[in-house]
């Protein structure tokens, strides 16, 4: 069965150049604590959630990478561009950024043949 993927097509003021915006919930780790919490003590998850932040936030403060096994990973890189080989980081050019991959199960669960589309009239905002 194809998932229904409600979109409306809205129009960016600054620059007006028209894009789609997929109407959805937001789901958050509190829905996942909501959900599995009495499989799972609530508090423990919760607990791990704030730890996993913790963990995160310490490896892309060190210039780590982390590969969250089947479902993405996360890298700090710089953009900007570079005159070559020789050149060297300048705030005023460069940024140190986030990149976030996803994995094979995630590639997978975005194929276009799991959607039907449907668009909407007008701007639905997403529900938390």
């Amino acid at each position: 069965m194809k998932t229904s993927l409600k979109y409306s097509i809205e129009k960016n003021n600054y620059n007006n150049l028209h894009y789609a915006v997929i109407h959805a919930r937001t789901e958050t780790f509190h829905s996942f604590i909501e959900k599995y919490g009495d499989k799972y003590d609530a508090k423990v998850l919760a607990d791990i959630y704030k730890k996993l932040i913790s963990f995160i936030k310490e490896n892309i403060q060190e210039g780590n990478s982390i590969d969250f096994e089947g479902l993405f990973t996360i890298q700090p890189v710089i953009k900007g561009k570079f005159t070559g080989k020789e050149d060297e980081f300048e705030p005023e050019r460069h940024k140190l950024d986030i990149k976030i991959s996803p994995d094979k199960p995630l590639i997978a669960a975005q194929k276009l043949d799991n959607y039907k589309f449907k668009k909407t009239d007008g701007t639905v905002r997403r529900k938390k």
